[in-house]
């Protein structure tokens, strides 16, 4: 490639892209090829990646552990910018961009952490790290685990490690790091485990869409930005990576116009300018893995526990569904569900189950465990709906095949039903006298626990703020599915407002051990 034409595009940098000098075939040919051939030597920046860059720089300057959160709708480079840091400080600077004295000479411990989702890290982040890195050397090592998990520089020294969000806060503990990634919003838990890490000095950089994200986002770090030159926020707009509106950008404007006009009005200034418009609440806030998720052996099935069987049924797929076990001192132990396949997310799954083959999967768990229910319960209101030419409802299907179901609680009065039981599950989860938590579940109960950690609502970022309005957010409801089993339970001896002289229920509950 010849230099010079390199440096002569890059002068025109400020310029908008219409004055630009228009390359010849041969020119074009030759320019993209060493582009892909060599990707970080060519690397240029949009103005708001560069913005990025020379933020990073400063906050350097200026601290020992650094903090740069770069806030960015979809589409501005987040990922490839923060890899081409990560690589201009691990090879040293590798373009003009970078040629500064802190990527010349990076001052912390040469172990980066990138954290993201496992989704993120396979279907994003590892492409990313291998179109960008090419030509360099390197190698990536599983280590036993089903994807990449570490990166090694053996000639620079340098060791990237791979975490994701969905592992527990106590998986970030131990390790003294010189920078770390989090790449999207992290947890709470995460994020406060991360700060310990930086004992020696540490950049921490935060490319992020704001979509939903804890509180500190905005309390903490904003807060930390106003008073030290050690954090600095960056936001970026989509429009800022448009060929036409941006500086150096690359995205066609048409496409992008097209793409924000399908945004969901509250997305959009998530999605677009990257701002924060909502919050992510914990539905759970007390749930911890720690805690509340147990190895089968410490909290066996006995046979004088009252055993349920709950369901939350579904079209487009599988039911979510959990067997509990009640102890008489007033324990609830979740120890099986269905769907049994652990290889992908409930919310991800398509294909829902015939009656049939459900009562199948069922027959199979309680053989497995050698024990029949004292009681099945179903969704109520998804339960009472009539269906198919048929017209039967789904509590007549199951009765009609052997397996009779109860409905679930209405919880009646001044509170929601939905509240009620969220309440009620958060009594539940509270410490007992001996020490361990009212409700517990055993960890095979892979989509029990999934559910209990991603549950969350939206909430405005101006009621956050005022500290009003919390708790009456958007429910997300992708996650709340085994949850709501769950809650089901718990409030199994709930009497309907409308029907308080009905008392079968709570008789059934407060002499549920009178047999034993």
């Amino acid at each position: 490639m010849n230099n010079n034409l390199a440096e002569e595009l890059f002068k025109q940098e400020e310029q908008p892209w219409e004055t630009l000098k228009f390359l010849t075939l041969d020119e074009a040919e030759e320019y993209s090829s060493a582009v892909i051939a060599d990707p970080l030597t060519f690397f240029c920046p949009s103005g708001d990646q560069e913005r990025y860059i020379k933020t990073i720089v400063n906050t350097m300057i200026n601290s020992r552990i650094p903090v740069v959160l770069f806030m960015a709708g979809n589409g501005c480079g987040k990922t490839e910018t923060s890899l081409h840091t990560v690589a201009n400080i691990i090879y040293k600077p590798q373009n003009g961009w970078f040629d500064y004295p802190e990527f010349r000479d990076f001052p912390f411990p040469k172990l980066c952490w990138y954290v993201t989702t496992k989704t993120a890290l396979t279907d994003v982040v590892i492409p990313a790290f291998i179109k960008i890195f090419a030509g360099r050397k390197y190698r990536m090592e599983k280590e036993g685990k089903p994807n990449v998990s570490k990166i090694y520089f053996d000639d620079e020294g340098w060791v990237i490690t791979f975490l994701t969000t969905e592992q527990d806060a106590d998986k970030f503990e131990s390790a003294t790091v010189g920078l770390i990634i989090g790449d999207e919003p992290l947890p709470e838990p995460i994020w406060k485990a991360l700060k310990s890490r930086r004992r020696m000095g540490c950049l921490i950089l935060l490319p992020m869409t704001p979509l939903e994200c804890d509180p500190y986002i905005i309390l903490e770090l904003q807060k930390s930005a106003q008073q030290t030159k050690g954090t600095a926020i960056v936001e970026a707009s989509v429009y800022g990576a448009c060929k036409r509106r941006g500086v150096r950008g690359y995205l066609d404007p048409q496409t992008i116009d097209e793409m924000v006009d399908s945004y969901d009005d509250d997305e959009k200034d998530a999605r677009i300018y990257g701002k924060v418009g909502y919050f992510k609440e914990h539905v759970l806030p007390d749930f911890s893995k720690a805690l509340h998720v147990v190895e089968p052996e410490a909290f066996p099935i006995k046979p004088n526990y009252l055993i349920y069987h709950v369901v939350d049924p579904h079209d487009g797929k599988p039911n979510a569904e959990q067997w509990w076990a009640y102890t008489p001192e007033g324990r609830w132990i979740c120890f099986a569900e269905l769907p049994m396949e652990h290889n992908i997310s409930f919310w991800d799954m398509k294909n829902p189950k015939t009656i049939d083959q459900d009562i199948l999967e069922i027959n199979f768990v309680e053989k497995k465990f050698a024990m029949t229910p004292f009681i099945r319960i179903l969704d109520r209101h998804f339960g009472n709906q009539t269906r198919g030419s048929a017209k039967r409802t789904l509590f007549q299907d199951y009765a009609l095949n052997g397996m009779p179901f109860v409905e679930s609680y209405n919880g009646g009065g001044d509170e929601t039903e939905l509240t009620f039981g969220h309440n009620k599950l958060r009594q539940c989860m509270k410490i007992m006298p001996d020490g361990f938590p009212g409700l517990v579940i055993h960890n095979t109960c892979f989509h029990t626990i999934e559910s209990y950690t991603n549950y969350v609502r939206r909430v405005n970022k101006s009621q956050k703020e005022n500290e009003k309005g919390i708790g009456t957010g958007k429910l997300i409801e992708k996650y709340k599915h085994f949850v709501d089993c769950s809650r089901y339970v718990v409030c199994y001896d709930v009497v309907p407002q409308s029907t308080k002289t009905d008392t079968k229920k709570r008789t059934y509950s407060n002499n549920v051990f009178s047999a034993f």
